[in-house]
């Protein structure tokens, strides 16, 4: 989660133009965030179940 919450307002900014509207803005930083933080899990996840996989065997 420290990486989502360093990266997201480079996101913002990157993603922040002087004709974008404030909402257009705000639902795209969601996005990101959403997406960064589920692909996050599920590395977690993955990797989790990889180390008891072979913990297993």
């Amino acid at each position: 989660m420290a990486i989502v919450t360093i990266y997201h307002p480079v996101i913002c900014t990157l993603g922040c133009g002087k004709n974008t509207p404030e909402i257009y803005i705000r639902v795209t930083c969601a996005a990101f965030f959403f997406s960064f933080s589920i692909i996050i899990i599920i590395i977690t996840i993955a990797a989790a179940v990889i180390v008891v996989v072979h913990a297993s065997w």
